[in-house]
């Protein structure tokens, strides 16, 4: 049985205010999670997903990073 959860992460720019209309891709245990658009607030939410219970490695990418 695992738990349910609901990924968030937000892109900031480096003035400080959040980066609207992009997309962060989401990874647990090199596992993708799906992506997420940035809001006006800069924050992407991946849906709800069941995870096993323990140890995971969670990582939220902005791939516009790579440039």
């Amino acid at each position: 049985m695992g738990d349910t959860i609901t990924v968030t992460a937000t892109l900031v720019a480096e003035g400080g205010g959040g980066v609207s209309g992009e997309y962060i891709d989401f990874t647990v245990n090199s596992d993708s999670l799906g992506s997420g658009d940035t809001d006006l607030q800069g924050q992407a939410t991946s849906q709800s997903w069941t995870i096993v219970a323990g140890d995971n490695d969670f990582l939220a990418r902005f791939p516009g990073s790579e440039g």
